[in-house]
């Protein structure tokens, strides 16, 4: 099976678990997937054990569920904040509601 036609959105937000974030982002780009890392805010992210600070290629703002074929939060902190948002909520809600996978990675779920 290959991926490299798919597009994964991949949230972050300050104090994510490091290696929860890492290492999935690194995998699904090696397997040729197009990650969209979407933040909060436009600023860079710094994770828990320090990691950072790790650039966001967009905001949540505008983000659809139909431009991606899977979606995936880290844990750590940053699910806390990333709750918080209707935005986040909302494509979360969507990707559920259209049936496509939802990596929900330790705290996150």
């Amino acid at each position: 099976m290959t991926l490299s036609d798919k597009k994964v959105l991949l949230l972050a937000a300050d104090l994510f678990e490091d290696m929860e974030l890492l290492y999935p982002l690194h995998r699904l780009i090696e397997e040729g997937v197009e990650v969209t890392v979407a933040g909060l805010d436009d600023h860079a992210v710094t994770g828990k054990k320090g990691h950072g600070p790790l650039p966001v290629d967009t905001t949540v703002d505008g983000l659809s569920a139909t431009d991606f074929d899977g979606l995936v939060i880290p844990g750590g902190f940053a699910p806390d904040k990333l709750r918080r948002s209707e935005q986040v909520l909302t494509l979360v809600r969507d990707f559920d509601t259209a049936g496509k996978p939802i990596a929900f990675i330790c705290h996150a779920g």
